[in-house]
């Protein structure tokens, strides 16, 4: 039997904090039932962006979801509740700590191949007038 797989939406300040092993842990409410063995998905997720999705319905193409993911498998598991919410536990607040064990980075975000982007970094300096100020600052400056 395979493991379940949980796919959670995560704030971008908390999912860079897991991306650069910093943090090892999540906190959630426990309404899944997790138990250690369990894979779960962490998908960089900002409630900032503009979207046009109806309601909560955020797919994966909702352009909330920055593309970048974190695949883990939970390890320990301390819950203040009962698997599926029987209130019971230290705090009886219906949430769950557990370990993220051997993370897996994806950085899904599209890639840009290098001289295409320098190619639009001199087109956009270009159409501002940036590369030419910078060039007259220096010479003014006695620079060339």
């Amino acid at each position: 039997m395979t493991a379940p797989e949980h796919d959670l939406k995560c704030w971008p300040v908390y999912f860079q904090r897991v991306w650069t092993g910093d943090k090892t842990f999540e906190v959630r409410l426990d309404d899944r039932g997790f138990q250690r063995g369990d894979t779960v998905v962490l998908r960089e997720w900002d409630r900032t962006e503009p979207c046009d999705c109806t309601g909560s319905d955020h797919g994966p193409a909702c352009a909330k979801y920055s593309g970048r993911t974190i695949t883990a498998r939970i390890g320990h598991v301390m819950a203040s509740t009962a698997p599926r919410g029987n209130q019971r536990g230290f705090v009886g607040m219906g949430y769950v700590v557990f370990s993220l064990c051997d993370p897996q980075r994806h950085d899904g975000r599209p890639k840009l191949n290098p001289a295409t982007a320098v190619a639009q970094i001199l087109a956009a300096g270009l159409a501002a007038g940036s590369l030419h100020r910078t060039r007259t600052s220096a010479t003014a400056a006695g620079r060339t």
